[in-house]
């Protein structure tokens, strides 16, 4: 077990990359170098003051070289002796070498941030106060490991992509032309946003009780359970427990109605107990790709650090959900402030894991008509940040709706795609809203203006 810090350092390596550096400081090994160090990377007190002062020298745009870095190295009381830095000059292989023995420096640097964050990840659960918070502020350091491992994504030119978005193309094209992602499962909806892609942000906003957790929900099912391509999916519900969203579950599922759920009616009834079995039939068949956290107040670190560990475990995630974000835990000393830290945690996990959040939302007190994207409550970051803005609205919406109500859904924001609105039924007695190819009955007054925007569902 490694337990003394200068174990994960490399004298030679720090020392022969300044070296080098100041050898010849205008090769592409040294812009390379310069791209992937900074002076924290440099273990040794020395080389540590002797990188800052190439650094230095550089962004002056002053040739790099003995005179230059001591002369830096004097002015600014750096306390560096001229025969110590010329001594690195004269004990350095290979001038030729210094892209490797930059990658060498870089990995002793990482290796020692790791150990660092195992001995803080150590204390913090040897601290006291909650096991499940101190686990997770564990995991959320121990998330940090790696991070400072990458050897500089250079930039490269267009031409260069074109290769690798041909290929997405021809992929694309042996699918059936089907866009990689996985669909919601609802075709009026998928004719708008063809598929949820990895890295995709998404925000589902609506009046309360117009059926945002059910919608969520069923597409979280369809993804999980009923779609041609399946996956995983994280669903974060801190509001409402896991027992109430397997009861939902079971009634979309199974055709059930949710009341006969709650109070046991449907095992007495032949029909819906035959539904029950189907339900879970389809939960028990697909079994690893729904997983539920119903904690309530978790930090956007936590909900971070879990998704990672779901991924390290059980495989790739497809999509996650959380419910809903205003009540999530996040940085700042205000609620707009906090929401805002939230709404861009939720983006970067979204890029880090590699699949969809889908993120539900309040709206603010509104007399009336369709909300926009400014009406998300709380925070302006969450119309920035996310990639795709949905709203679910009813004009007549009073608290009832029956089997001739439409729910309008409408997608105000798409950064990869159109906007626009289509309708779904709701039937949230079961839990579920169903396509539907109907639109709402045109007020007298507004008959001749009501439909004049494009719909995606004719």
């Amino acid at each position: 077990m490694v337990n003394n810090m200068e174990t994960l350092t490399n004298l030679m390596a720090e020392r022969s990359v300044v070296g080098a550096m100041m050898i010849n400081g205008g090769t592409d090994a040294a812009t390379f170098a310069l791209d992937l160090l900074v002076d924290s990377d440099f273990y040794f007190r020395d080389t540590r003051i002797a990188w800052k002062a190439i650094a230095a020298v550089s962004q002056s745009s002053n040739p790099i070289d003995l005179i230059t870095v001591t002369d830096y190295i004097d002015s600014h009381g750096l306390n560096l002796e001229f025969h110590a830095v010329a001594a690195m000059c004269n004990e350095t292989p290979s001038q030729a070498n210094l892209k490797r023995y930059s990658e060498l420096v870089k990995q002793s640097s990482v290796l020692r941030s790791a150990y660092t964050a195992c001995l803080n990840a150590a204390e913090q659960i040897n601290e006291n106060g909650d096991p499940d918070e101190r686990i997770s502020s564990a995991m959320q350091t121990l998330s940090t490991i790696g991070q400072s491992s990458a050897t500089g994504s250079d930039a490269v030119c267009a031409s260069d992509v074109l290769g690798e978005v041909l290929e997405d193309m021809n992929a694309a094209m042996m699918n059936g032309c089907k866009v990689n992602g996985y669909k919601t499962g609802f075709e009026n909806i998928d004719r708008i946003i063809p598929a949820l892609e990895p890295g995709d942000f998404m925000i589902l906003a609506a009046r309360p009780s117009m059926g945002k957790t059910t919608l969520a929900m069923n597409i979280a099912e369809n993804v999980a359970y009923l779609n041609e391509k399946r996956g995983r999916v994280l669903f974060f519900s801190l509001e409402m427990p896991k027992k109430q969203l397997m009861q939902r579950s079971m009634s979309r599922l199974g055709a059930v109605p949710a009341a006969a759920i709650r109070n046991g009616s449907a095992l007495t009834d032949y029909k819906m107990a035959g539904g029950i079995s189907e339900a879970m039939r389809v939960i028990t068949a697909n079994a690893g790709n729904f997983l539920i956290d119903d904690r309530g107040g978790l930090h956007i670190s936590q909900m971070r650090a879990k998704a990672k560990r779901v991924k390290m475990k059980y495989g790739e995630i497809a999509l996650i959900l959380v419910d809903y974000i205003q009540i999530a835990k996040g940085d700042g000393e205000n609620q707009n402030i906090k929401v805002g830290s939230i709404s861009s945690g939720l983006k970067e996990m979204a890029k880090e894991i590699g699949c969809a959040v889908i993120a539900l939302s309040q709206l603010k007190r509104i007399k009336g008509g369709k909300p926009t994207l400014e009406d998300l409550r709380d925070s302006g970051s969450l119309e920035q940040d996310c990639d795709i803005g949905m709203f679910l609205h009813d004009e007549d919406y009073e608290g009832n709706r029956g089997e001739h109500s439409l729910t309008e859904v409408f997608i105000a924001k798409q950064r990869n795609g159109p906007i626009g609105e289509t309708f779904l039924q709701p039937q949230l007695h079961l839990n579920r809203f169903v396509d539907t190819n109907r639109l709402p009955a045109a007020k007298p007054e507004q008959e001749e203006k009501k439909f004049a925007k494009k719909r995606y569902d004719q």
